[in-house]
């Protein structure tokens, strides 16, 4: 009975599903065949009655970078990308390279925006602040910048508040004094990358004495000659028309050439030239606690070359490895190559590094040794590194991935307001024209694996550099060093 019982409940469920299936089949085929007799629809070239007319926008103007020079020699480079923010810059082809006293550039980047002959430094910035505005100041060894960013309409603010900054600051004695006491950013001596680092490997190739040789950083032994007027010298002899420009993002270029005509109408005429300054190679030995840094240097190319580009792309190739255990960047082929033969030898990090200047270059390998006895495999490591470079043990696969991450750098830098006014103001400074992005980017593609060779060849043709702070018990002399890479 309970059999025939369930047989017969699971027919009658059996049978309603069908029906509901079949039921919302037909509802189905209704619904397609009421689609199909709907009315012809307009095509989508008629216009609907009633639909209002579509107002044109009007077209954007071309971006283009544009320059005009000024009465005063002055020039004025502009390129308007229709933001809302606007990128002001005041750069000179003048930094540590041109001191007289070693460390004024350096001093006057944190003298920047101080109190000027209209304005004390708290009214200077704080006028800057209720506008919106933000100030920047950099310094290197052949640059100076002055940087400004604020809201496109505030613009004729920001150009008052940095034309000021650049002609009229009062630098006084006791301005001078509080920026030696403290405001100085020197980069820690342990830091990879830090200016000491810069500065140490730089005295190695180029001299203590040089222009490009001597130290970036204020040091404490020339605190009592980095006077107010030596600073006021330094500006009257660098701050002037023919060595500078001024670069604007963002901005419309025939009202801004009008507004700098106006408010840089009174910096001087004049130009001025950089001191030869040759690679030699030498040492540079640094008796310091600690962790033992150990830069190896070599002849490179000088900027805006086809072999600064290719120097740039052997560092990418060589690349950079962790330091005390954190990664720091594993990229570079070589990497891990010269890390396992360094490691046991108690090397903790290195890195490669390349510098361009305006009539030279420098590139080369750092190390940190963990102790004295890796001062030595450091040195011997970085020489067999290079010479196989230079002997193309590198490959074009391994090229292209370099020049791809050079590239990517690049055009990283290119995109962000300020990135993109340093590259072009570098380029009116270093050649008189603003470059092109597009064309930088086709000198890294062009690079090939027998370029990169090139510049290792060339850099072992010269004289090394050898930079060492740290313990000294290890390095050899300087000959024998050298020997290392003939």
């Amino acid at each position: 009975m309970r059999a025939a019982a369930s047989r017969a409940a699971n027919a009658a469920r059996h049978m309603s599903t069908e029906v509901a299936v079949r039921s919302q089949d037909a509802k189905a085929a209704g619904a397609m065949a009421r689609f199909f007799d709907l009315p012809k629809q307009n095509s989508l070239d008629e216009v609907f009655p009633g639909t209002p007319k579509a107002t044109p926008q009007p077209a954007l103007a071309p971006t283009e970078v544009k320059t005009t020079k000024l009465a005063n020699g002055l020039r004025v480079v502009s390129l308007d990308t229709h933001g809302n923010n606007a990128s002001l810059g005041f750069y000179v082809g003048a930094g540590s390279r041109a001191d007289v006293v070693h460390g004024t550039a350096h001093v006057l980047q944190a003298m920047a925006f101080r109190s000027t002959s209209a304005r004390s430094t708290y009214k200077l910035r704080r006028d800057i602040d209720n506008f919106g505005g933000s100030f920047s100041a950099t310094a290197g060894r052949e640059g100076t910048a002055y940087g400004m960013e604020c809201l496109r309409d505030e613009l004729p603010l920001a150009a008052d508040a940095l034309s000021e900054a650049v002609m009229q600051p009062r630098i006084t004695a006791w301005e001078v004094s509080e920026v030696l006491a403290g405001d100085l950013e020197t980069g820690t001596p342990a830091g990879l990358g830090s200016t000491a680092d810069e500065d140490l490997i730089h005295a190695a190739a180029y001299g203590l004495a040089s222009p490009l040789g001597h130290a970036f950083a204020a040091e404490e032994a020339n605190y009592g000659a980095l006077t107010a007027d030596t600073l006021r010298s330094y500006l009257g002899a660098q701050f002037v028309s023919g060595n500078a420009v001024i670069v604007a993002n963002n901005v419309p270029h025939e009202p801004l050439v009008d507004m700098m005509d106006a408010t840089f109408l009174g910096l001087p005429s004049g130009e001025s030239h950089a001191t030869p300054s040759p690679f030699e190679g030498g040492s540079n030995l640094v008796r310091a606690p600690g962790a033992t840094t150990v830069m190896v240097g070599l002849k490179g190319a000088a900027a805006n070359s086809k072999g600064a580009r290719a120097a740039e792309v052997l560092a990418a190739i060589i690349g950079r490895a962790p330091v005390k255990g954190k990664e720091v960047g594993m990229f570079g082929c070589k990497a891990v190559e010269v890390m396992s033969r360094g490691a046991a030898a108690g090397i903790t990090g290195f890195e490669a590094f390349n510098f361009s200047h305006s009539d030279s270059g420098l590139f080369g390998i750092k190390a940190v040794a963990g102790s004295s006895a890796a001062v030595a495999s450091a040195i011997d490591i970085a020489a067999d590194v290079i010479k196989a470079i230079a002997g193309g043990a590198v490959e074009e696969r391994e090229v292209k991935r370099a020049v791809a991450a050079c590239k990517m750098a690049f055009a990283a830098r290119a995109d962000t307001r300020a990135g993109r006014r340093d590259i072009i103001a570098e380029s009116v400074l270093a050649t008189g024209t603003p470059g092109s992005v597009a064309a930088t980017l086709a000198e890294y593609d062009s690079i090939t694996a027998a370029d990169v060779a090139a510049v290792a060849k060339a850099g072992l043709a010269a004289d090394p550099a050898l930079g060492v702070r740290g313990a000294l018990e290890s390095v050899p002399r300087f000959d024998r060093f050298a020997s290392k890479f003939q």
